[in-house]
């Protein structure tokens, strides 16, 4: 995996990205984190990393490979909630689950 992957991983795992959960609250006059929803969807759910990941579908097109991968790596992905989905990619030790983690995190630029 390349420095810009790792870095990509490392960022949103510390919270370190773009999404509004974090830049709404450095916003004059800040931002209740309950209305720093989506501007990128009509589901009117706050833009966090869980958003993000499993549910926006503004990032279906990225998330597909993903999904495919976490499928055949993460046994009981298909039955997983979003929470449950969320947490097997975040804690995966898989490489190809951390490569496709990355690559989607590039794409969607978070």
């Amino acid at each position: 995996m390349n420095r810009k992957t790792c870095s990509k991983i490392a960022r949103f795992r510390i919270s370190s990205h773009n999404l509004r959960i974090e830049t709404g609250r450095h916003e004059k006059p800040k931002i209740p984190s309950e209305d720093r929803t989506c501007l990128k969807c009509n589901l009117n759910e706050v833009e966090d990393e869980i958003h993000c990941l499993v549910t926006c579908p503004s990032y279906s097109l990225f998330r597909e490979n993903l999904n495919m991968i976490a499928r055949k790596y993460i046994g009981n992905y298909n039955t997983l909630n979003n929470m449950g989905k969320f947490k097997a990619i975040m804690t995966s030790k898989e490489p190809e689950v951390l490569i496709n983690l990355g690559k989607f995190l590039l794409q969607a630029d978070v």
